[in-house]
């Protein structure tokens, strides 16, 4: 995407989007050029298998902690869940696919920029003694809960640096009202 955009610019294209399609899977195919197609599907299949095994790992990994049951479980119950929901919007997944960007700017931010928070400035060369900090997941709701909002109702800011400027602030006022001790 970014080489994309530094071409448009570099090029001073008016047209962004000159394919006149957003699917550049879909429009190599059409080309009907046999070696391109088979490149296109070989590339979209690996990127997408190793992004999708990342994110199964990371989830069943995450749950099984959380709920203190067995990893591979997790992997199997998620990976069901997964496979039965790209089967039900196997049609027009890539409609979603702004919502899920959307989603994701809601909802990680927040993560990152408590951790940070966590090991620069509120527990510094800490260890890990908890296996749930109940202060971060609080600070998480009140980051993603305003990057909603600002999503909503103020699409004039970036909804990425509010949640994780938010997130992480809460994150540091809720540990010195708690009495974690801070550096």
């Amino acid at each position: 995407m970014l080489v994309g955009g530094v071409m448009t610019a570099a090029l001073a294209v008016p047209d962004a989007n000159p394919f006149g399609v957003d699917n550049m899977f879909g429009y190599m195919h059409a080309m009907q050029i046999g070696w391109l197609s088979v490149l296109a599907f070989l590339f979209l299949y690996v990127n997408l298998g190793s992004v999708c095994a990342h994110c199964l790992y990371n989830a069943a990994t995450g749950w099984s902690r959380i709920l203190n049951s067995h990893m591979r479980l997790w992997a199997i119950i998620l990976g069901t869940i997964g496979i039965a929901v790209a089967a039900v919007a196997a049609g027009n997944v890539w409609a979603f696919f702004i919502q899920w960007l959307s989603l994701l700017g809601i909802l990680v931010p927040p993560i990152g920029a408590i951790i940070l928070v966590d090991q620069y400035l509120v527990r510094k060369d800490s260890e890990i003694d908890q296996d749930w900090r109940g202060t971060a997941f609080i600070a998480w709701v009140c980051g993603s809960a305003a990057a909603f909002y600002i999503e909503n109702n103020a699409s004039e800011w970036s909804t990425a640096v509010s949640a994780g400027m938010i997130g992480g602030l809460a994150y540091f006022i809720i540990s010195k009202i708690t009495g974690v001790k801070t550096v």
